[in-house]
């Protein structure tokens, strides 16, 4: 990583001083400007196939697992998954984040930047390894239950290996897909051969990461085969280069880690296992409920970090990733709120139905986290990575001391409940950074997704619940309204269809 950094391109003020010239070999302003919806486009695509699959996969392998291992078992899925995450924080510690937006802005140092962002980070899933499984060991639990989690744990060294963030950085989407949906499959399949009963947990832990070690094994020799080799190094001159950017990143993502994981590892100590499993299922249908946005983030973060030192092109790529965001987050949030108690039926079956509040309690919470997205991500990609520690870190505290106030009583309800309110104050702290960057709130698109959510989602479901209509009849009925009200209200705009898709 450089020494020097865009942000230097601010005045004592904090305001863009200058635009930051191209890389060296890249496209020139003009044709930069002109081929980005192009690129987004295609990024779109490749991603939305492949998280589709994902998704639908995932959520296959969820019904599955839940009639296999019941609560209990699958309770300790949950708890270990949301433990191991605070300690995956140790071994990104914020350089996929930089790693990424240094090769969009430079894609000729990839190489470099793998091999030193690789190097540190598998240097640091050793330290992590073996914190991780100290404090395993250390916990009150059984001998199953300890297992389970050292070999989730593996997970971390996997990690450590993965080159995403780096194709990610040169938009490559393509063979991101493909491994998204090789993962989904292979995990799935292997499940299917090797879990069948509650004490077939173990094999439930260590097809997941097995799985995440060939994928990871094969986008490595891709990228040899692409960009040159990558050597595993002891660097640490460069290794510091990349601390000053990549720590405040870290210390965000430990703080946004509380809310989504805090909540399940603070049942897990303080309630029963089966509270944990009947969480874990609504925690599931919430990342599922989250996955557009990440395609969306994938897609967007390389032309909002080029954007950078010019307030124009930051104001208009801003303004289309909120317009891909808020019209996408909000109906989807609304459709899991009002379905919760069937769509928890159908996912995981009869048993996890007293989980139905705390399952709509957590679609509300979807809705907030793609606000949310939609105004932090930028901060990441504009090199405002402080603020945004400082606004998650107020966030988190309050998160965790409201758990601890609410979890030991009312268990899962209070869980929800509890990352739901400080995702709304995460929501005026981060609003309010973006709104003084680039001068815009997006109103507009606040007001016609609302109106266009009501119109063509709540009034067709709340018509379709006095007569009793199957599920997934509703879902699509839902699904097409809400194409319809969204096109009335100019959310679906064939001008920037065209732009976007390259045919303008």
């Amino acid at each position: 990583m450089s020494e020097e950094s865009p942000i230097a391109d601010r005045d004592a003020a904090g305001n863009l001083a200058r635009p930051i010239p191209p890389p060296s070999g890249s496209e020139t302003p003009a044709n930069e400007l002109e081929h980005w919806g192009k690129r987004i486009s295609r990024n779109l695509a490749a991603l939305t196939v492949a998280r589709g699959v994902s998704t639908g996969l995932k959520l296959l392998l969820t019904a599955y697992l839940t009639r296999a291992l019941e609560p209990g078992a699958y309770g300790i899925l949950g708890f270990g998954t949301a433990l191991l995450s605070y300690f995956l924080l140790i071994t990104r510690l914020g350089f996929d984040w930089v790693g990424t937006r240094d090769v969009a802005r430079n894609p000729r140092r990839i190489s470099e930047l793998a091999s030193t962002i690789t190097s540190v980070k598998l240097f640091l899933s050793i330290a992590a390894y073996c914190l991780y499984a100290a404090l395993v060991l250390l916990l009150p639990k059984g001998g199953l239950f300890k297992s389970v989690l050292l070999v989730q744990g593996l997970a971390l060294f996997a990690d450590a290996a993965s080159l995403e963030w780096a194709y990610q950085g040169v938009e490559r989407m393509g063979i991101l897909a493909v491994r998204i949906v090789a993962i989904s499959v292979l995990h799935v399949g292997t499940v299917f051969v090797l879990v069948h009963r509650p004490e077939d947990i173990v094999f439930a832990a260590a097809a997941q990461v097995g799985v995440l070690f060939i994928l990871n094994a094969w986008l490595i020799f891709s990228f040899i085969r692409s960009f040159g080799p990558l050597r595993i190094r002891i660097d640490l001159r460069a290794w510091r280069a990349l601390l000053p950017a990549a720590l405040p990143i870290a210390a965000s993502a430990l703080m946004a880690g509380v809310f989504y994981n805090i909540d399940q590892v603070m049942l897990g100590l303080m309630r029963s296992e089966a509270e944990v499993g009947l969480y874990s299922v609504s925690v599931r249908a919430l990342i599922a409920t989250l996955m557009p946005s990440l395609i969306i983030v994938q897609s967007f973060f390389p032309a909002l970090s080029n954007a950078l030192g010019n307030l124009e092109d930051m104001r208009e790529r801003a303004h289309a990733f909120a317009a891909m965001m808020i019209p996408v987050g909000i109906p989807l949030a609304t459709v899991g709120a009002l379905l919760a108690r069937p769509l928890l039926l159908f996912i995981a079956g009869e048993e996890f139905v007293p989980g139905a509040e705390a399952f709509a309690l957590l679609m509300v919470n979807a809705g907030m986290i793609y606000l949310n997205m939609t105004f932090g991500h930028p901060l990441l990609a504009w090199n405002r990575e402080k603020a945004y520690m400082i606004v998650i870190g107020v966030g988190a505290v309050l998160d965790i001391a409201f758990n601890f106030l609410l979890v030991p009583r009312y268990g899962i309800i209070g869980a929800a409940s509890t990352t739901l309110g400080a995702q709304i104050l995460l929501f005026v702290g981060l609003a309010a950074v973006h709104i003084r960057i680039v001068r815009q709130a997006y109103i507009g698109i606040f007001v016609r997704t609302a109106c266009a959510t009501l119109l063509g989602v709540v009034l067709p479901i709340l018509v379709l619940a006095q007569v009793h209509v199957p599920l997934l009849v509703t879902l699509l009925v839902a699904g097409l309204s809400y194409g319809v009200s969204a096109r009335l209200f100019k959310l679906v705009r064939p001008t920037f269809l065209n732009s976007l898709l390259g045919r303008s």
